[in-house]
C-alpha cells in the first residue's frame, strides 16, 4: 500500500494538513491460476472516506471485472472468482481510495494516521499500513506601536505601527494558506501615507487601502520559516482627548488548505498608546505700578510692594496638545497665618489661549469675612490645545492685576512675607505655585533743629 498523492503540492509527501485529499494506492500481486479475492481498506479516525473515489484501476494488466463494492470507514470490494493467464506478465491487481483529513479535535500536529488494508486470497490474508503525519500552520502575530520614541503621545503625533506576521517553525508545522491580515484603526488615530511591506513572504503580498482608515494585506500562502512586516503610520486626530489611550488591534485569517475545504485559523496582538504628557503650573509677578519699590527692605529675594500698589499676576498652566478638561486655575491672594492681604482689581482678567486673548471672569470668595474676595477660581471647561507639534506655544496664560489693600493686617515688618498660592486641576493631576511679597511702607522722621541770631 502507499501513497499515490495528496492534493497540496501533488507529490507522495506522507505529511498533510487538515483539508487535504489523499490518495492511497493498493497493488496486490497474486500468482497464476484462479482464486478468490477480496480487498479491505480501513481507515482511522481523522481520515474520511471520499463516497465514489473508489477505483479499481487494472487486474492483470486488463480492465478488472465488476465486483461488490462496499463504502464507509471500512471500503471493502469482492470480486470473487478470478483467474490470472499463466502467459500473463503482469500479475497485480491496483486500486486507489482517496480520503480527506479531517478537522476534528485529535487531528493535531505530530498525530500519526495508519491507513490500513489487506488482501484475501485462496492462499489467505496478506496485510499493509500507511501512515500520514498531521502538520498544522500556526501563525504568530507581533503588533508594537512607537511614537515620540515610546508609548507617549498627544494630538498631532505620529504613531508608528510595526506588525510582524511569522510562521516560525518554532511553533508551526504547515504552511499558512490563502491569508488576511487587517488592522481597522480606531477612531483617535488617522492612517496616513503608504504602508511598507519587507520580510520573506512580501513578495506575495498584496496591499489594500479601499477600506477607510484601514490596513490590509492578503496572500496565498506563507511558507513554513517565512515572515511578513507591515509598517505603517497614523496620525493622532486633532480632537483626542487628554488624558486617554487607544489600543488598536491587528488580526489575520488563514486556512490550513489553499481554496475551500480546511480550517479556518486566526491570530491576533495588540498596541497600546497612551494620551498624555507632562503638565507645568507657574505663578509670576510680572509688574507693579510703584517704580520705587524694589526688593532690598527686609528680603532681597523678594519684591516690595506699598499701601495701594498694584500688582500684575499671570498664571501659566502648559498642557499637552488635544481636548482636555476641566482645567480650573485657583488662585489665592490670602497669605497664611494672617499675614496679609491682596484684593483683585475688577475687569482685570484675561485669558490667553491659541494666541488669543480674551476677557474672562473669575468666581470671587471672600474666605474670611474680611470684605476682601480673596479667592478667585477661573473655571475654563474643557480646552483644545492646539495640535501643531510646537510645545512652545501650549500655554494657557491668565492676567490680572490685584491691589495692596490699606487694611490692618498689611503692615510692613521683618519677615512678614505674603505668599500667594496658587493650583492648576486636571485630569492629569494637581499642580501648584506662588508668589511671595514684602510690605513696606514710609516712615517719616522730623528733625527740628534752632538757630540762634
Amino acid at each position: 500500500k502507499t501513497i499515490l498523492t495528496t492534493s497540496i503540492g501533488n507529490d507522495a509527501n506522507p505529511d498533510v494538513q487538515i483539508g487535504e485529499r489523499v490518495t492511497f494506492r493498493m497493488v496486490a500481486t497474486l500468482p497464476d491460476g484462479t482464486t478468490n479475492l477480496n480487498f479491505n481498506d480501513t481507515l482511522p479516525s481523522g481520515l474520511q472516506y471520499v463516497v465514489g473515489s473508489f477505483k479499481a484501476i487494472s487486474m492483470f494488466g486488463a480492465a478488472p471485472p465488476a465486483g461488490t463494492l462496499t463504502e464507509g470507514p471500512t471500503v471493502s470490494i469482492q470480486f470473487g472468482q478470478i483467474t490470472n493467464p499463466s502467459a500473463n506478465p503482469d500479475n497485480t491487481v491496483v486500486l486507489e481510495i482517496q480520503a480527506i483529513v479531517m478537522d476534528v479535535p485529535g487531528n493535531i500536529a505530530g498525530t500519526i494516521l495508519t491507513n490500513d488494508a489487506d488482501v484475501t486470497t485462496n492462499l489467505g490474508v496478506v496485510a499493509d499500513t500507511r501512515d500520514v503525519r498531521i502538520v498544522d500552520p500556526v501563525l504568530t502575530v507581533g503588533k508594537s506601536a512607537l511614537v515620540n520614541g515610546g508609548l507617549n503621545g498627544d494630538a498631532g503625533d505620529l504613531v508608528t505601527y510595526t506588525v510582524v506576521v511569522a510562521n516560525d517553525t518554532a511553533v508551526s508545522t504547515g504552511v499558512a494558506y490563502d491569508y488576511v491580515f487587517a488592522d481597522v484603526l480606531p477612531a483617535g488615530v488617522q492612517l496616513v501615507g503608504t504602508p511598507a511591506l519587507s520580510g520573506s513572504a512580501a513578495a506575495g503580498a498584496t496591499l489594500d487601502l479601499s477600506l477607510p482608515n484601514t490596513v490590509r494585506v492578503s496572500g496565498d500562502s506563507i511558507a513554513l520559516g517565512d515572515t511578513l512586516t507591515i509598517i505603517y503610520t497614523a496620525r493622532i486626530i486633532d480632537t483626542v482627548q487628554v488624558p486617554s489611550s487607544i489600543t488598536n488591534t491587528g488580526d489575520i485569517g488563514y486556512d490550513t488548505l489553499p481554496g475551500a475545504g480546511g480550517a479556518d485559523r486566526t491570530a491576533s496582538d495588540d498596541a497600546t498608546i497612551f494620551i498624555t504628557g507632562d503638565q507645568a503650573f507657574v505663578k509670576t509677578i510680572v509688574a507693579t505700578d510703584n517704580p520705587t519699590t524694589h526688593a532690598e527692605q527686609f528680603d532681597p529675594t523678594v519684591d516690595d510692594v506699598t499701601i495701594g500698589e498694584t500688582v500684575t499676576f499671570n498664571l501659566v498652566a502648559t498642557l499637552p496638545e488635544g481636548v482636555i478638561g476641566p482645567v480650573i486655575l485657583t488662585d489665592s491672594l490670602l497669605s497664611p497665618a494672617g499675614v496679609g492681604t491682596l484684593a483683585p482689581v475688577a475687569g482685570s482678567y484675561t485669558v490667553t489661549l491659541n494666541g488669543s486673548t480674551t476677557a474672562i471672569t473669575p468666581t470671587l470668595t471672600d474666605t474670611n469675612g474680611d470684605g476682601i474676595a480673596d479667592s478667585l477660581t477661573f473655571d475654563l471647561g474643557t480646552v483644545t490645545i492646539d495640535p501643531d507639534n510646537d510645545p512652545g506655544n501650549n500655554d494657557i496664560v491668565i492676567s490680572y492685576q490685584a491691589i495692596v489693600p490699606d487694611v490692618a493686617a498689611n503692615f510692613a515688618g521683618p519677615g512678614r512675607v505674603q505668599v500667594q498660592g496658587a493650583s492648576l486641576s486636571t485630569p492629569l493631576g494637581t499642580l501648584g505655585a506662588g508668589t511671595r511679597l514684602d510690605v513696606v511702607e514710609p516712615k517719616l522722621q522730623a528733625v527740628k533743629t534752632a538757630n540762634v541770631t
